[in-house]
């Protein structure tokens, strides 16, 4: 049986790799958010739920690569409950807000307004696994509850 310093260590952990994911994806920084992931990841998107996933760490990353450069994304994590399995397992439900926009070509750092700005709302199931002495995310199902994707 876990302690619960334990518990706590590995809910925050979790949390981190998470939130890690999350804003890696959204700044491009491509190498480190494929290290959120472990080997074999797989990610169900909100946009083609529930099929389609994205299997491997490489095509995760390989996903992102192929995103429009203009594309500015930002993904607001939140309400996320970690449940320790055991030393190794756990498992997450966790609340996404979604905004997304296309940049001023003209004027990269113009902002783009918010009411042009795509606007979801949906949840992520994750799955962490411990993997090489750092807790990975090795599943996650994302689904919108309101709102959609991103139309060019």
């Amino acid at each position: 049986m876990l302690s619960r310093e334990k518990r706590f260590e590995i809910e925050a952990e979790c949390k981190r790799v998470a939130l890690c994911a999350s804003n890696f994806a959204d700044a491009g920084r491509l190498q480190e958010y494929g290290d959120c992931h472990t080997d074999d990841a797989e990610f169900i998107r909100p946009s083609t739920y529930p099929a389609n996933p994205l299997k491997g760490r490489a095509e995760l990353v390989s996903s992102l690569k192929s995103r429009d450069e203009n594309l500015l994304s930002r993904h607001v994590l939140s309400n996320m409950i970690v449940d320790v399995i055991n030393d190794h397992e756990a498992q997450a439900i966790a609340y996404f807000l979604h905004y997304a926009a296309r940049r001023n070509v003209d004027d990269p750092e113009a902002v783009p307004a918010v009411d042009s700005a795509l606007k979801s709302v949906g949840e992520y199931q994750i799955r962490f696994v411990l993997q090489q002495g750092k807790w990975r995310i090795q599943r996650r199902v994302g689904r919108f509850l309101f709102g959609g994707v991103f139309k060019p």
